[in-house]
């Protein structure tokens, strides 16, 4: 069933282009466990993407899409065949595996925009220098979550505790709760409610495309 978008979040997919990827990245790099090795991060991984449709949460496992009922505009629609191996992708580093290496390719991946037919976010786990570190590069688009959002997510996946087990993946819902709350509007979209719908929305889109086009034209000329 297709929920309505907020036209803020339309706008990102209006305004996006090859040449301007409208998404949000961030690397962060950590140290396993003392005695830790990659057959034991591998098993770990292995385990986080195991995971059935209902376990997901909404935000992740939902993708943009537009059709003759929604009169053109944006909508998100539930992915029940999401293909978590292409979101989430496991590889070593190409050697030596240190810094540069790793944020040369994190560069590469952050210049190609999102596949609209899929979920708009990808994360990419490194092993670094031998599994001595690793590395988790996650994009995701700016019409699915803002910068901040996109933190949180990460952080309630991890512990300050060391002795913790069993924390959730960014993309699994984290409680009963959020299992029991959609992400987002709560009712389908209702041709009934599209005219007025529209029309609002490509007021409020016409103004903002409409700004952000002269804030481009601005940064491209300089100060």
């Amino acid at each position: 069933m297709l929920t309505p978008m907020s036209p803020l979040d339309s706008l990102f997919l209006i305004g996006e282009a090859p040449e301007r990827p409208l998404h949000v990245g961030g690397v962060q790099i950590f140290q396993p466990p003392e005695g830790a090795d990659a057959r034991d991060i591998r098993d770990l991984l292995d385990s986080a993407t195991e995971v059935d449709f209902d376990d997901l949460a909404p935000r992740m496992a939902k993708r943009p899409r537009r059709t003759l009922t929604t009169l053109g505009q944006w909508a998100w629609e539930p992915d029940t065949r999401i293909d978590l191996g292409h979101h989430f992708q496991k590889e070593a580093l190409p050697g030596p595996g240190g810094d540069r290496e790793l944020m040369q390719l994190c560069s590469r991946l952050h210049s190609t925009p999102l596949d609209r037919s899929r979920p708009l976010w990808e994360m990419h786990f490194f092993f670094c220098n031998d599994a001595a570190t690793t590395a988790i590069y996650t994009k995701m688009h700016h019409a699915l979550a803002d910068g901040v959002t996109a933190m949180k997510m990460m952080r309630h996946s991890m512990s300050e505790d060391a002795d913790e087990r069993g924390m959730r993946a960014p993309w699994q819902r984290r409680s009963p709760e959020e299992s029991a709350t959609p992400d987002g509007p709560g009712r389908g979209i209702r041709l009934v409610d599209l005219p007025g719908t529209a029309v609002r929305t490509g007021l409020n889109l016409l103004g903002e495309v409409a700004g952000t086009v002269n804030f481009a034209r601005s940064a491209a000329c300089g100060p």
